[in-house]
């Protein structure tokens, strides 16, 4: 189309029949129309499918394919294999987007020949009817130096709101089995790219939704501390810088170990463990964790 690079759009669907219209609609409506679209059905109970499908048939961009279910990492893992488009780009299905979002972010890419680019993002609330703009602190900087005073801890967790070179999507396997998985896959993405930006116009738009595709998971509140575990691993494996991603997972630990509720209680914490959250928590947090040790009798053992 006049030369335009093709951007494959990857929508996992699953329980979203509410939803998917409005989804498809901003996708199709782009002012950048060339695009392969590709519908990943995770086994989806509802009519989310079928009505993918009657798109499918009005519009030949759209190309669905049927699975059993197997969460949404999978379900990514699976379209960025059926891509074969320059770009990438992740959408989640009870979300939606502006009709100029790929033409900007290509134009970006293009431009600027990086190997990722993303946008603020605007998170509607649906039980409030709310809507709330996430911009980032430092936007347009060419390489994100990830560093505490440059990291935006929504935005640079998150994988929908931006565009992937396909060799970068392709360097990254979200962890199965696992919720909470952005956190894994975008610190990679961001560990990876040579050359990145961020824009502060939010294109993306982000539905609180309890029963959407990753809100409405039974909780497991250790997922998260084990996705930046999985992505320190990974990043020290390949020689990248894993210091931002220590800080993050202190923190996710710290407030693991913090949680009072009815599904787990710390008892005893690892010494080395310990001097893990020592050494990468802030003052304020390493103050808090030794007062909450001694106040709950938590346990340091070898």
């Amino acid at each position: 189309m006049n030369g335009e690079p093709l951007v494959s759009v990857i929508i996992p669907v699953y329980g979203v029949e509410k939803y998917i219209r409005q989804c498809l609609d901003s996708v199709i409506n782009q002012t950048y129309s060339n695009l392969e679209i590709i519908v990943i059905n995770d086994g989806t109970k509802d009519n989310s499918a079928i009505i993918a499908k009657e798109y499918a048939n009005i519009d030949k961009r759209i190309k669905v394919y049927d699975f059993k279910n197997a969460g949404l990492s999978v379900a990514r893992n699976r379209g960025v294999n059926l891509a074969t488009g320059k770009y990438v780009a992740f959408l989640d299905s009870d979300d939606w987007i502006d009709v100029n979002m790929y033409k900007t972010l290509v134009q970006k890419m293009e431009d600027y020949q990086l190997d990722l680019v993303e946008c603020a993002v605007t998170e509607y609330n649906m039980a409030e009817d709310t809507y709330k703009v996430f911009k980032y602190k430092n936007p347009l900087m060419k390489k994100i130096l990830f560093a505490k005073k440059s990291f935006d801890a929504f935005l640079h967790t998150v994988v929908w709101n931006a565009l992937y070179t396909r060799e970068l999507a392709k360097e990254v396997v979200y962890p199965e089995g696992l919720i909470h998985e952005d956190n894994y896959a975008s610190g990679l993405y961001h560990g990876l790219a040579k050359k990145e930006m961020s824009i502060n116009q939010a294109f993306y738009f982000y539905r609180i939704n309890p029963l959407g595709l990753s809100r409405g998971v039974v909780k497991r509140p250790l997922d998260k501390s084990l996705c930046f575990t999985l992505l320190v691993r990974d990043l020290e494996k390949l020689g990248l810088d894993a210091e931002v991603s220590k800080w993050q997972l202190a923190c996710e630990l710290y407030h693991y170990i913090r949680n009072i509720n009815n599904l787990y209680k710390v008892i005893s914490v690892k010494k080395d463990l310990y001097i893990f959250l020592m050494d990468y928590l802030d003052f304020r947090r390493r103050l808090l964790t030794k007062y909450m040790f001694k106040k709950r009798d938590i346990k340091i053992v070898e």
